[in-house]
């Protein structure tokens, strides 16, 4: 059952992050158009994992956990300040992490508002991470494929921007 407040905090976070994907889809419209008419034998495939493996879960258990914690404890030492930092750091290792440990706290921990934009923070330095990682890795050809995630990026650093002031 979605409670008002569950309500307003997905609005709250869909006007933070909603642009930022528009941009994403856009680009990636984009870059398929483009692809479209690239031979396909040219392309290389990674090699696919199984994406019910048990490690990768335990893994992810074992990191909600560990937030849960760490977020439980900043929150009852420093308040919501305490466990949104928390949130923004750890989060930014993995943003399914942060979601579930948000939607773990009491509700009154966070007004809606700045629960959009406690999420938006990791969701902001995950993309930029990712986008660093495909620079770096991929050559001069992968600097294309990290424009999206920059062009995002920026996105959503300016609806934390506006998100904060209002």
């Amino acid at each position: 059952m979605w409670r008002s407040d569950d309500k307003l905090t997905v609005v709250s976070l869909a006007l933070i992050i909603g642009p930022a994907g528009l941009v994403a889809l856009a680009w990636a419209l984009w870059a398929m158009r483009r692809a479209a008419g690239e031979d396909a034998a040219a392309r290389t495939e990674d090699g696919n994992r199984n994406p019910v493996e048990l490690l990768p879960a335990l893994g992810f258990a074992l990191m909600v956990a560990a937030m849960a914690v760490a977020t439980r404890w900043a929150e009852q030492r420093f308040g919501g300040a305490g466990a949104g930092a928390v949130i923004v750091i750890t989060g930014s290792f993995d943003v399914d992490a942060a979601i579930v440990t948000l939607g773990g706290l009491p509700p009154a921990t966070f007004t809606p508002r700045d629960a959009g934009l406690v999420i938006a923070g990791p969701v902001l330095a995950n993309t930029l991470f990712k986008a660093f990682v495909v620079a770096t890795t991929g050559g001069q050809e992968r600097w294309r494929a990290s424009a999206s995630l920059l062009a995002s990026g920026v996105v959503v650093a300016a609806g934390i921007a506006i998100g904060a002031l209002v």
